[in-house]
């Protein structure tokens, strides 16, 4: 019985210690406590010359595994705002998947994840939109976006 309750007491441990967040899209463990930028590298899966719905989704599913948010929200978001779209551009100065206006863009910049995850400064790059917004929705909320 001892030799049991070590047994779940150490499953206990390793589960606590190992959140889903700290696997990558493959399933290969990455440092605990740490999510570097890597992880959600434009992959290309597709071979194509831009980001497409099958790269902005593993995209948005490595993102939201760091900040838990709702992926088939999001998804909603980014279909409705652009249609999966990532240059796509609304004349009322809204750009991009999640048409942020510029000054909401120029603000995600600022984040520190800019550098740390190597992240283009373009409101255009996919990759930088979803982490930046996916970030963003995890702290603020759906609140800028009515199609949530």
């Amino acid at each position: 019985m001892r030799r049991l309750s070590m047994s779940i007491a150490a499953v206990l441990v390793l589960s606590l210690a190992a959140p889903a967040s700290a696997q990558t899209e493959v399933g290969t463990a990455v440092t605990i406590g740490a999510w570097r930028a890597e992880e959600c590298r434009y992959r290309n899966l597709t071979g194509g010359p831009a980001f497409n719905y099958t790269d902005i989704m593993y995209t948005i599913r490595c993102a939201a595994r760091h900040w838990p948010v709702d992926v088939a929200q999001i998804t909603r978001v980014v279909d409705c705002e652009s249609g999966f779209g990532e240059h796509a551009v609304n004349p009322n100065g809204h750009y991009g998947l999640f048409q942020n206006d510029m000054s909401m863009w120029n603000a995600l910049r600022r984040s520190p994840l800019v550098d740390r995850w190597d992240l283009h400064p373009s409101v255009f790059n996919a990759r930088s939109s979803v982490v930046l917004n996916v970030r963003y929705i995890h702290f603020n909320g759906y609140g800028r976006w009515s199609c949530a």
